[in-house]
């Protein structure tokens, strides 16, 4: 991307971000909300709680939309950030509450197309293997596979939504895909 185009989505995002007609912010909430709601599903959360945490990412923008800052990163990577944040206050506060069940999110019609599983058993049952094995990572290793591999962010707009290098970003995809390969050759061996 040239510096021009990067200059054209920066004011196109801080425009977007002071949405100030019910319109334009009702087409930004269409175009970021399916994006977040797989993210807070697949970093977890049951799909009530992901609602809630979308919309309190909506909140967010509509309380400070001053607080995006476009020369910082894109108004997509800002979003993420604010529901990577609202995730991990709300795990905090689930901590010693929940069980591996409790974070272990069921498959959603949502979910489903998302992932464009089939609906037979098998892909279910492999859907259900993967969530477990997803929800068993480490936190800074499931951010890493969620944001890269599941929401096809890159590594430089993943690297700021955690707030870290893009490096680190690669290291964290790379130990949690090997982790979660291994996961799950452990479940089908202990299924067969």
């Amino acid at each position: 991307m040239l510096e021009g185009d990067l200059e054209c989505t920066a004011r196109g995002d801080e425009q977007e971000a002071r949405a100030t007609s019910e319109a334009d912010f009702a087409a930004l909430y269409r175009r970021h909300h399916p994006a977040l709601y797989r993210f807070a599903r697949q970093m977890g959360a049951q799909s009530q709680i992901a609602e809630e945490i979308v919309q309190e990412v909506f909140l967010e923008l509509i309380r400070h939309p001053d607080h995006f800052q476009p020369r910082q990163g894109t108004l997509r990577g800002y979003l993420f950030g604010i529901g990577r944040n609202l995730l991990h206050n709300y795990w905090r506060r689930q901590r010693g509450e929940a069980s591996w069940d409790h974070l272990v999110s069921e498959p959603d019609d949502q979910g489903r197309a998302a992932l464009a599983l089939d609906q037979g058993r098998d892909h279910d049952r492999e859907l259900h293997r993967l969530q477990t094995a997803l929800a068993e990572l480490p936190w800074r290793y499931r951010e890493a596979v969620v944001l890269c591999d599941l929401q096809e962010i890159n590594y430089s707009e993943a690297a700021h939504i955690l707030r870290c290098r893009p490096g680190t970003v690669a290291s964290r995809r790379h130990r949690g895909y090997k982790l979660l390969q291994a996961r799950l050759r452990r479940m089908r061996k202990e299924d067969a």
